[in-house]
């Protein structure tokens, strides 16, 4: 259970980095 809660929160964590990315990338796109 505690392996699970570790790859759930490491799936997360990559998920919101991948999201910030292509926020940041999006903004900086349409700022041109």
């Amino acid at each position: 259970m505690h392996l699970f809660h570790c790859l759930a929160s490491v799936s997360t964590a990559t998920l919101l980095c991948s999201a910030r990315l292509k926020y940041i990338q999006a903004r900086q796109i349409g700022s041109r």
